[in-house]
């Protein structure tokens, strides 16, 4: 649920619409591709692609996208300069948060103190139940990553109504939301299957 586990670099290679070095730094879900490459692959005026996108779950990036090609080429080209050190700043104009994991374990949505989770909005992060890196302990932590993208300082004790609003959020809109899968109890019979098979798994019911 922490960054270094979640976050990933990507680059598009397509000369003929995008410039080379353009560094897009959006919030963007793995989601959020397909909407994109539709509206890039597609004349809006022909397909509506707003109309085909509206039943995804994704967000259609492709002007936003297009928009950094240009200022590319106004500003000479390539940039020789590290984008890594360069492009710090995040834009939260057409994706705003995400949510970047949950598990609501054994007990369900209705009861949160069991579920785990991070949920990310704008600049803020919220990690909840997760276990520390250092001590192992399960805690909850409250990141400021335009500040901190590396997650060293936690803030939820020294800013408690930013954590409160996020936890609010995870609470009210995702939780109710959430699947929970149809295990009422771990099933480690499984792993006598992976004894017996020299270990390959196979169906074990």
């Amino acid at each position: 649920l922490f960054d270094g586990g979640v976050r990933t670099p990507c680059f598009v290679y397509a000369p003929s619409v995008l410039s080379k070095g353009a560094v897009y730094d959006g919030l963007f879900h793995v989601s959020d591709w397909l909407p994109t490459l539709l509206s890039g692959a597609f004349d809006a005026a022909a397909v509506s692609v707003t109309d085909s996108a509206a039943q995804l779950e994704g967000r259609d990036h492709w002007d936003l996208v297009v928009s950094a090609t240009a200022a590319t080429d106004a500003a000479g080209g390539d940039s020789e300069e590290d984008p890594s050190t360069t492009a710090v700043e995040v834009s939260y104009e057409v994706r705003q948060e995400i949510l970047v994991g949950l598990d609501l374990g054994q007990r369900g949505a209705a009861d949160p103190s069991g579920v785990r989770a991070a949920l990310r909005v704008g600049d803020w992060k919220l990690v909840f139940q997760e276990a520390d890196e250092n001590s192992g302990e399960l805690g909850n932590f409250l990141f400021n990553l335009r500040d901190d993208p590396q997650e060293t300082t936690d803030l939820s004790s020294a800013q408690p109504s930013q954590f409160e609003a996020l936890f609010s959020t995870l609470v009210q809109t995702y939780l109710p939301a959430a699947i929970k899968d149809g295990v009422s109890e771990p099933d480690n019979s499984c792993y006598d299957t992976w004894d017996k098979q020299g270990g390959f798994v196979t169906p074990w019911h």
